[in-house]
């Protein structure tokens, strides 16, 4: 081992490459791997990431970026194979390794820099990464710095991954790698949106107002940007509202447009995106300020046909007999709770659901049922 990862620093930038490919083809399982295979290919990888393995290979890969020759990318693929491949092995050696918050530096670097096919699997195994493990998003959020550094680590990553998207509010990605990078990115960003930390560098990045012009795009985007402000609203309805979401949201409350969508992109689905309007509506009702909970029933009383659009839709989902449409119904009805008009039966649902809902929610909704 020690022989061999001493190659990878090798002057020959042919045999750094041949090195890399050894130990991506080395560390693969495929189906033909018999539990002793498993247990060799282990023991193998193990003596790999203890020996410095991971601090070599990111040290070749850095050293083929420099060279001229154009081998510098197939190096770039096959390290992050290696990578890909000691996570399907063993996670725990990727997962717990110092050089891991290195590799994720690298990895966002090459996400950003959107060139492809490098940018495409760099934002892919960020995201397996933060599946894996969220913590290792830290890296990325700055969580062991102080309070003022983190805050500016939040900013900038955040500023980095919301201007590689702004482009695309003005036109369709390209077919293949590059809208599977962006569908990488999103989902980054959604795990990033998970924390606190991150939702408050969305929002000082401008990201709401970002999102306004994505739902402008009757075309994938428009989807992908619900899903973002699903995760992103969550304590911060004030600010999704002073960006003028609402205006933006009430056409696909009215199904605007789906029609289009189910023409131009495949596996649209006009429920998902219902449920997901609902999830949207309803965090904005529970994080934003008095007066703009007023802001919002207003809109509603004075826009009968969006009150009566939800109020169907109440009625609708209250028979969901799917998780996706049980969820959108106990949401929704935190929102009709406060239509006068509708009042008792929503109060009869909520009443017969109560144990679905979070114990705040349900401290909620029950003094608001007794006042």
């Amino acid at each position: 081992v020690p022989h061999l990862l001493g190659l990878l620093e090798h002057e020959n930038g042919d045999v750094v490459g041949r090195v890399v490919s050894l130990l991506r083809d080395t560390t693969e399982l495929d189906e033909a791997c018999t539990p002793v295979d498993y247990q060799s290919m282990l023991a193998w990888a193990t003596a790999l990431v203890e020996g410095g393995g991971l601090e070599r290979l990111l040290i070749a890969v850095k050293g083929a970026q420099a060279q001229t020759d154009g081998s510098g990318e197939d190096v770039c693929f096959q390290a992050m194979e290696v990578l890909e491949n000691l996570l399907e092995l063993e996670e725990d050696l990727l997962l717990e390794s110092k050089a891991t918050g290195n590799w994720i530096d690298w990895l966002l670097a090459e996400t950003l820099g959107g060139r492809q096919p490098v940018a495409q699997f760099a934002a892919e195994l960020l995201v397996c990464l933060g599946q894996a493990r969220s913590s290792l998003l830290h890296a990325l959020t700055g969580v062991n710095q102080t309070a003022m550094d983190q805050r500016t680590t939040n900013k900038t990553t955040m500023d980095g991954l919301l201007a590689v998207l702004a482009p695309f509010t003005q036109r369709d990605p390209r077919e293949g790698e590059e809208t599977e990078w962006l569908e990488n990115l999103i989902d980054l960003i959604c795990l990033l949106l998970l924390q606190i930390e991150g939702r408050e560098a969305f929002a000082a990045c401008e990201g709401f107002e970002l999102i306004g012009l994505m739902l402008s795009r009757l075309n994938w985007l428009r989807g992908r940007a619900l899903k973002l402000l699903d995760y992103a609203v969550i304590g911060h309805g004030d600010a999704a509202i002073e960006a003028g979401l609402l205006a933006c949201l009430g056409p696909i409350l009215m199904e605007k447009g789906f029609k289009q969508l189910e023409r131009k992109c495949s596996g649209f689905s006009a429920r998902e995106e219902t449920c997901r309007l609902i999830s949207i509506l309803a965090s904005l009702w529970r994080s934003c300020s008095t007066d703009n909970q007023a802001r919002l029933l207003a809109k509603f009383h004075g826009e009968a046909e969006k009150r009566d659009r939800l109020i169907l839709l109440g009625d609708m989902l209250s028979n969901a007999t799917d998780e996706e449409g049980q969820y959108a119904a106990l949401q929704l009805d935190t929102i009709l709770i406060n239509f006068p008009e509708i009042q008792s039966r929503v109060r009869e649902r909520i009443t017969a659901n109560l144990a679905e809902y979070d114990e705040a929610e349900q401290m909620r909704l029950q003094k608001f049922i007794k006042d």
